[in-house]
């Protein structure tokens, strides 16, 4: 084998060192029927709880230390990420079982066939749209064009996947997901993910609505009522996971040189 072909391999085993290290599980924000609240782990389904809080049908995450939730009676709340602590700002005035952000930190809502905007500072919700064979099973999410949201109708199998625009428009309903009861939806990694009230993490097909069971949600007391994704900041790779330039150069470095060192020994 030539030092050409041999120093190509010493490259690629490199990279492949770097992908695997700068890879990073996505994470996401849980709310269950118990008042438990943490992050889960969507790779391995650890659930790790950060604190209590009251019973909420949904949560949305802003950013890297506020969160906020719904109660099935209306009432809207701020929870601090660190500690779970929580502060009462509203009252929707409607019910609300789903909540979720855009991109521009526009918080939504939706609850029976309605779709809302809300507002955070009041919790007050504003409708923009009643979704024609649309009833809200418990989430929406966000994939940085449209809304995804669960439906209790439109045919299913189980719940059934729709999307929506932000102001209301291009209401779709894309197919049956295969699972009931899918209370938690968020959007990472250009990956939908879903949450059944029973703890079972789905891979969402967003052209068909189809639903694949990945995993299930380990340590969290009661159902799980509410997910949301955490937030761009927050999804940001650690830069301590990710090798810089030099870093990189270094593990092409060793990779030579222990080829170097092969060579040698064979000769």
């Amino acid at each position: 084998m030539s030092k050409k072909f041999l120093l190509l391999g010493s490259v690629a085993t490199a990279f492949s060192m770097m992908l695997a290290v700068s890879a990073n599980a996505a994470t996401s924000y849980l709310g269950s029927s118990s008042g438990d609240f943490g992050t889960v782990d969507t790779d391995t389904g650890v659930f790790t709880k950060i604190g209590t809080t009251p019973q909420f049908s949904d949560i949305a995450i802003l950013d890297e230390t506020t969160g906020f939730g719904v109660t099935i009676s209306g009432l809207f709340y701020s929870i601090d990420l660190v500690t779970a602590a929580t502060t009462f700002l509203g009252n929707t005035g409607t019910f609300i079982n789903g909540l979720g952000f855009d991109d521009s930190g526009n918080l939504f809502g939706t609850g029976g066939s309605g779709f809302y905007g809300i507002d955070v500072a009041t919790g007050a919700a504003s409708l923009i749209d009643n979704i024609v064979g649309f009833s809200s099973s418990g989430d929406l999410a966000y994939d940085g064009s449209k809304f995804f949201l669960s439906s209790t109708s439109g045919g299913g199998p189980g719940d059934t996947l729709f999307s929506i625009n932000a102001d209301g428009t291009g209401e779709t309903n894309i197919g049956g997901i295969g699972f009931s009861s899918v209370f938690g939806l968020t959007y990472q990694d250009e990956m939908l993910f879903g949450f059944t009230a029973n703890g079972d993490i789905l891979n969402i097909d967003t052209t068909t609505g189809a639903g694949t069971d990945a995993g299930n949600v380990a340590g969290i007391g009661g159902q799980i009522f509410g997910a949301a994704p955490e937030s761009d900041l927050g999804s940001t790779p650690d830069p301590e996971s990710t090798p810089e330039p030099a870093g990189l150069l270094g593990l092409l470095a060793l990779s030579s040189l222990a080829v170097a060192k092969r060579r040698l020994s064979a000769g």
